[in-house]
């Protein structure tokens, strides 16, 4: 057994598969689920520190999921495996020989290793993605997921829960499928931060052109709320995370405002020098009068992290997400907006996320 590296972004093993026939997915997370450590430590010190969750887990998978029509797998979160070659050499040690031993007793799994904080990671489903491209003929009923992070007291996450949500299949964790336990009460986080209805938009003068700077945090809804505006305002959308360059979004809105059009610059501008800035570079140069209006975003963290990870969901790693770094350094420099950097009016305003499409609504709902 070889794992395969796709791209960087996650290595994998799988059998080939017969797409004639129906399979029923047997999913398993591996850490604290399968194998946990002998030492008894929370991470492995090398590749010879593990031990089979209990004694069950050989017998139960040959008896239960163990014929023609199951699918074993393997879906584990290890990250930043590659960038770290003593512990990658000792994981796919590790990995080997579990599955040696597994073949041994006629048993065949295939792996997902998700090496990084993308869409292969979970509670994203990217795994899971891989998996329906390669099996044709799903028999989704009958398939479930086992894994330890489920949310209860003591666990060091809920990710196993939450991607068995997001995929829509069963949920059991292992003292369930190999001590033979009760099911515990799992229940899935209340989310007030998703519960809102929308603000009315702030209120721009519409007797003069306009300079609009709608700035936040990374992720925080100021493209969003830049096509609402411009829905209701007008005014050409100059968007940092496409343009880059603060120097080219200040040329493009002295074009667009000497060309009598108004302008919504979407970035985040922390600091209230880059912010003055480009407000007085772009006064200078234009000869037509226009009124300068910012937008802050109040956006919570909670929901910045939704809107963080439903951007890599939905796009399936297109965009990528936002490192924890970007917001140390958004909030390290932050100043807040005030009309004596030369604004004639500020807004301050919190995003109600709502989609008309129905599957970009229901990517947005995700546990993440």
């Amino acid at each position: 057994m070889e794992l395969i590296n796709k791209d960087n972004d996650y290595l994998y093993y799988i059998k080939e598969i017969d797409n004639e026939k129906k399979y029923k997915l047997i999913l398993f997370d591996l850490d604290g689920t399968l194998i946990k450590t002998k030492s008894k430590k929370k991470y492995p010190e090398d590749e010879n520190d593990w031990e089979f969750f209990n004694d069950n887990v050989i017998n139960i998978i040959k008896e239960r999921y163990n014929t023609d029509n199951h699918l074993l797998f393997v879906l584990s979160n290890q990250y930043h495996l590659l960038k770290k070659e003593k512990k990658y050499n000792d994981f796919v040690k590790k990995i080997k020989n579990i599955d040696s031993i597994f073949r041994g007793e006629n048993i065949f799994f295939n792996y997902i290793i998700a090496v990084e904080d993308d869409f292969y990671r979970k509670p994203l489903t990217g795994m899971f993605k891989v998996i329906l491209d390669k099996v044709k003929k799903r028999d989704l009923k009958n398939s479930f997921f086992c894994g330890d992070a489920a949310g209860r007291s003591g666990d060091h996450a809920a990710s196993d829960m939450y991607l068995a949500h997001n995929i829509n299949l069963p949920f059991f964790v292992p003292e369930h499928i190999f001590n033979n336990e009760p099911m515990p009460v799992l229940n899935l986080p209340e989310r007030p931060f998703l519960q809102c209805s929308p603000a009315p938009l702030p209120q721009l003068k519409m007797d003069k052109l306009f300079l609009l700077i709608i700035m936040g945090p990374p992720a925080s809804g100021k493209s969003y709320l830049s096509k609402l505006m411009n829905e209701k305002y007008g005014g050409v959308i100059l968007e940092s995370d496409k343009i880059k360059s603060k120097e080219k979004i200040i040329e493009k809105a002295i074009v667009k405002l000497n060309n009598f059009n108004s302008v919504i610059i979407d970035a985040t501008l922390p600091k209230k020098e880059d912010r003055e800035n480009i407000k007085q570079t772009i006064r200078q140069k234009v000869q037509n009068e226009f009124r300068t209006y910012c937008i802050e975003m109040t956006t919570s963290r909670d929901l910045i992290n939704q809107l963080n990870n439903f951007r890599c969901e939905y796009s399936e790693n297109k965009i990528k997400k936002i490192p924890e770094i970007a917001y140390r350094v958004y909030y390290k420099y932050y100043q807040k907006p005030t009309v004596n950097e030369g604004f004639q009016y500020i807004f301050e305003y919190n995003p109600c996320i709502q989609f008309s499409n129905k599957i970009m609504q229901k990517v947005f709902n995700f546990y993440y």
